[in-house]
């Protein structure tokens, strides 16, 4: 694929994602005012459930908006040196380059982020887990979701521990990688330096690969959250509300 098609492609992927901002908003009748959030015990679990979807579903909003211009920036830094020769062996990265790297591991960090929120969404619908500061996604799908909802535990399970696949083109193994990746930045050495030590030794990757990776897989997660949210029976929830 040349560069335009790889541009292109990747731009489509993220501009593909879009939300609803006003998805759980309630308007008060005949009045342009909305309804800013209930909490408290009782008997409304549709109107707590209503709104515990909005909290997250409007961080999610937040995040995205954040991870979708990161990228965005992203892609245009990676292609600017494009005709420029790799070499993985030299710290003199270009301009370029080195802020392609900043975008990248912006939407990196944030798009783990959207992990944990799809895993939030998914214990306020089966409230697997009542302290929510302790829900990890990997485990949450990989043990608490599988109890309740065997189906798209598997599904998400599957995506999260495949095999690295490079053949086509949406790439398999992008999230493994990414995982791997973050993990490195946080707890160890940068995988944007090349080194040889008896610390690390590793090669550094054009950008260009790191952000096909992180693209695809902001792209599943962002699917998965829409397949979620296109499920809630929205309207039931506010028949209950009424009823109230």
């Amino acid at each position: 694929m040349n560069k335009k098609g790889q541009i292109d492609y990747l731009k489509g992927l993220v501009g593909s994602i879009a939300y609803d901002d006003d998805l759980f908003t309630l308007r008060l009748e005949n009045d342009n005012k909305a309804i800013f959030g209930i909490m408290g015990n009782g008997v409304f679990n549709g109107i707590h459930k209503h709104f515990e979807y909005k909290t997250l579903y409007d961080s999610i909003i937040h995040i995205d908006l954040a991870v979708n211009m990161s990228l965005n920036l992203a892609i245009d830094c990676a292609y600017e040196d494009y005709e420029k020769t790799h070499n993985p062996f030299s710290q003199d990265v270009s301009e370029s380059e080195r802020l392609a790297i900043y975008y990248i591991e912006n939407a990196v960090f944030r798009t783990s982020i959207l992990w944990d929120m799809l895993a939030q969404l998914f214990n306020v619908k089966h409230n697997i887990v009542s302290d929510k500061t302790k829900i990890y996604y990997k485990s949450f799908f990989g043990t608490h979701l599988s109890k309740v909802d065997s189906t798209n535990a598997t599904v998400i399970t599957d995506y999260l521990e495949q095999d690295d696949n490079t053949d086509d083109e949406l790439w398999q193994g992008n999230h493994v990688y990414i995982s791997e990746y973050r993990n490195q930045m946080t707890h160890r050495n940068s995988p944007n330096v090349s080194s040889m030590s008896n610390y690390a030794c590793q090669i550094r990757l054009p950008a260009r690969y790191v952000l096909k990776r992180v693209v695809e897989d902001y792209s599943q997660v962002s699917k998965f959250i829409k397949n979620f949210v296109d499920d809630i029976d929205i309207k039931s929830l506010l028949e209950v509300i009424e009823e109230t």
